[in-house]
């Protein structure tokens, strides 16, 4: 996994994707931070980052640079974070 990236998933409990992103990351031991949608700080973050349906995955490298993914894109994810 890249080293010094901070990884960031928006969710919905009841969201199919968001559970098959999540477990993707699990079996692939990235390390990511949470936030279920449903809790009203969660949605007004989710909202001021342009979020608009979840999965929304927020990586963000040493440089503070943001890269923000809309739904589960695996390859996207896989080139961003694993390589």
């Amino acid at each position: 996994m890249s080293e010094n990236k901070e990884v960031t998933v928006y969710i919905q409990e009841t969201c199919v994707h968001c559970h098959r992103q999540l477990e993707w990351m699990n079996q692939n031991n990235i390390d990511f931070e949470k936030k279920d949608v449903s809790r009203e700080k969660n949605k007004e973050e989710f909202i001021n980052l342009g979020g608009r349906g979840t999965p929304y995955t927020i990586v963000t490298d040493q440089n503070g640079n943001q890269e923000k993914i809309q739904g589960f894109q695996r390859e996207h994810l896989e080139n961003l974070i694993l390589f």
